[in-house]
C-alpha cells in the first residue's frame, strides 16, 4: 500500500514525513517523495519559475498551475454556428422563419420574400456574437 499525504492511522506515514510540498498556501498539495509525483513536481516548479522570471502571476485552475497563457479556450456554440454567420463588417445574419415546411400552401411571392438572409440587430446580435466567439 502506498503512503497517503493525509497521514494518520497505523502503518501510514504523515505528509510531513514524506515531504509534502504546499504551493500557494495549501491550495495545491502533493507528495514530493512519491515516485508517481516526481515528474509533476518538476513540471510545476518549471512553470512557477517561468512565471516568476517573466514577473507574471500564475493561475491555479483545477489543481493545475499555469502562467495564464494556456488557459482553456472558449468553444464555439455548435448550434449557433449552423444557424448564424457574421459578415466581414460584423453584421450577424440569420435565415428567415416560415420557409422550412408546408410550402405548398404559401404563395410564390411569399416564398420569394422569405428567401435569403436577414440581419439580426440589438441584444440578439450581441448574444449570438458571444456564442460564436470561440473561433
Amino acid at each position: 500500500m502506498f503512503p497517503t499525504p493525509r497521514g494518520g492511522g497505523p502503518g501510514r506515514t504523515t505528509g510531513a514525513q514524506l515531504g509534502t510540498q504546499q504551493i500557494l498556501g495549501g491550495s495545491v498539495s502533493f507528495t514530493a517523495n512519491a515516485p508517481w509525483n516526481r515528474a509533476r513536481m518538476k513540471a510545476r516548479s518549471r512553470v512557477v519559475q517561468a512565471a516568476a522570471a517573466a514577473q507574471r502571476p500564475f493561475v491555479v485552475a483545477g489543481g493545475r498551475i499555469t502562467t495564464g497563457d494556456d488557459v482553456p479556450k472558449q468553444k464555439t456554440h455548435s448550434g449557433a454556428k449552423d444557424r448564424f454567420r457574421v459578415t466581414r463588417t460584423g453584421k450577424v445574419l440569420h435565415r428567415k422563419m416560415n420557409k422550412n415546411h408546408m410550402l405548398e400552401k404559401k404563395t410564390a411571392a411569399r416564398k420569394r420574400r422569405l428567401a435569403g438572409m436577414s440581419e439580426l440587430t440589438g441584444g440578439d446580435a450581441a448574444q449570438v456574437r458571444k456564442l460564436l466567439r470561440g473561433n
